[in-house]
Parts: structure tokens; sequence; C-alpha cells
């Protein structure tokens, strides 16, 4: 089984997009830019919490710790 690894310039495109939609409800008038910002700030911080919580999880690959985990899902 092979990983998907997402480089830099896949990353850069993904939150460009992000971008449009922000920059079009500005120029509508609906003032959303404060809450995208904050939701995309909290999207990433979340994103690479999980990330790094996983990458741990794995690297130890406790059998005790992947049933806790389980348990409290």
């Amino acid at each position: 089984m092979e990983t998907l690894d997402i480089g830099l310039p896949q990353m850069t495109l993904l939150y460009g997009l992000c971008v449009l939609p922000w920059i079009l409800l500005w120029l509508i008038g609906l003032r959303l830019s404060r809450d995208i910002g904050i939701s995309l700030l909290r999207m990433s911080l979340q994103l690479a919490l999980v990330g790094i919580y996983l990458k741990t999880l794995f690297t130890l690959n406790n059998p005790w710790l992947n049933g806790l985990w389980i348990l409290v899902m």
C-alpha cells in the first residue's frame, strides 16, 4: 500500500482555491472575510495536529495504544 504525499505546490494550489470565493464574497459585500480567515486557520491547525498525532501513533505501533484509541473513538 502506497501513501500519497501532497507537496508544497499542491498545497499552495489548494489554499489558492480558497482565496477565490473569499475575494468574490468580499466583492459582493458579504462581511465574511474574518469568518473565512478564522475557518482556514482552524482547519489548518486541526489538520496539522491530527497529522502529528497519527504519525506518532503509527511510529510507536503499540497494540495497546491503538486499541485504546479505537475505544476512545
